[in-house]
C-alpha cells in the first residue's frame, strides 16, 4: 500500500471522471445543466472526499514535513495543486456556481500514488534481482601477498590487496 493507495478509491476517482463528463460536453448532455448540474458537483464531492482524504492528506503531510526541513519537494507541488483544486470546487459546489475540478484532483492523486506503487514494485524487482546476483558471487578470493597467490575468503580482504581474476571468472 503506497501512501494509503487501497484498489478501493479508484472507483470513486473514476466515478468523479463520469460525473464530470457533462461539464465537459455540454452539447451532448444539454439536460445536466442548471439544476442536475448542482446534483452532479454534489455526487463528485461525495465521491472525491474520499480520494482525497485517502490520498490527498498523506501527500499534504509530507509535504508540510519538507516545508519545514525548507525543501521543495514535488509533494509540495503536487499537494497545492490538487488542495487548491479541491477547495475552489467545494466552495463552487456550496455556492452553486462555478467550474468544479475534482476530476483533476481526484486523478491527479490517483495517478501519482499508481507512478509511486509502480515505482516501489519496480525498485523491489531490482533489489532482489541485485541480491540474487550477489548471492552467485565467490565466497572466496586469490590474493597476491609478498610475491605469492594465496586463496582467502572474500571477508578476509584487507584494502590495497591485489587480486588475480583468472579468466572466466567472477
Amino acid at each position: 500500500s503506497a501512501n494509503g493507495w487501497s484498489a478501493e478509491i479508484a472507483p470513486f476517482a473514476m466515478n468523479v471522471m463520469t460525473f464530470s463528463l457533462p461539464a465537459y460536453a455540454p452539447l451532448l448532455y444539454p439536460s445536466a445543466q442548471g439544476g442536475p448540474a448542482s446534483l452532479l458537483r454534489a455526487l463528485q464531492l461525495l465521491l472525491a472526499a474520499p480520494v482525497f482524504f485517502c490520498l490527498g492528506l498523506p501527500l499534504l503531510a509530507q509535504a508540510a514535513r519538507d516545508l519545514r526541513r525548507a525543501r521543495l519537494s514535488a509533494d509540495a507541488l503536487i499537494a497545492a495543486g490538487t488542495l487548491a483544486a479541491f477547495a475552489v470546487s467545494v466552495a463552487h459546489t456550496l455556492q452553486g456556481d462555478g467550474p468544479v475540478y475534482y476530476d483533476t484532483a481526484t486523478m491527479l492523486l490517483v495517478l501519482v500514488t499508481l507512478g509511486r506503487y509502480l515505482e516501489a514494485r519496480a525498485r523491489a524487482g531490482t533489489f532482489g534481482a541485485l541480491k540474487a546476483l550477489l548471492d552467485r558471487t565467490e565466497r572466496t578470493c586469490v590474493v597476491l601477498r609478498e610475491g605469492r597467490e594465496e586463496t582467502v575468503p572474500v571477508e578476509a580482504l584487507r584494502v590495497g590487496d591485489l587480486l588475480r581474476v583468472s579468466p572466466g571468472g567472477r
